[in-house]
């Protein structure tokens, strides 16, 4: 740290220079509390027992850039507000799970964390074959509008949805709702 201690100093804030796990994202490093730039869990705590989260808005803007970047078995927590399609692509979903076998889940559920596709398009789309490992939970997905699947369109895949409320979606040939097509989705307490 570049600074002389006392060993007063020492005993008044150990804590700030015993090692410990860091999450920053979804990444797991051990360091002292002092140099922890993202959640420090404590000392002497072991990354192999923590799961590291990546935070949706306070670490990502958008929900789709967590994604992006998560690898399996990671989770995603999504705080409260209204979430929408933020890029350029007009036929885009909302969010996309691209085959990863990650946890997405609200952390205040679905009366205050809102996925919309704003009627123009699908809200959650799994068709990159992800399984019963690809969690979304606790989400209001509504506004969806597509030919197929509004709000949710699985294809060839089978993600789990728990504690979701799916409304307010349209679709011109089948599912407004939800439309999961060579799927063995779960839904629970949707």
């Amino acid at each position: 740290l570049g600074v002389f201690r006392t060993i007063a100093d020492t005993l008044r804030n150990d804590h700030l220079y015993a090692p410990g796990a860091c999450c920053v994202g979804g990444e797991c490093n051990i360091t002292p509390e002092a140099e922890c730039l993202g959640s420090w869990m404590g000392a002497s705590t072991d990354c192999s027992n923590y799961q590291c989260a990546l935070l949706v808005p306070d670490e990502f803007s958008t929900i789709q850039d967590a994604i992006n970047v998560s690898l399996a078995g990671d989770t995603i927590l999504v705080g409260p507000g209204t979430y929408t399609y933020a890029g350029a692509e007009p036929n885009s979903p909302v969010i996309r799970l691209l085959g990863r076998a990650v946890t997405l889940r609200s952390t205040d559920g679905p009366e205050s964390t809102i996925l919309d596709g704003e009627g123009l398009r699908q809200v959650v789309v799994c068709s990159s074959n992800e399984s019963v490992e690809t969690v979304i939970e606790g989400f209001t997905i509504t506004g969806g509008d597509s030919d197929w699947g509004g709000g949710i369109f699985c294809g060839g895949s089978s993600p789990t949805f728990n504690n979701c409320i799916i409304t307010g979606n349209t679709a011109s040939m089948r599912g407004g709702g939800a439309y999961c097509y060579q799927s063995n989705s779960d839904f629970n307490s949707c």
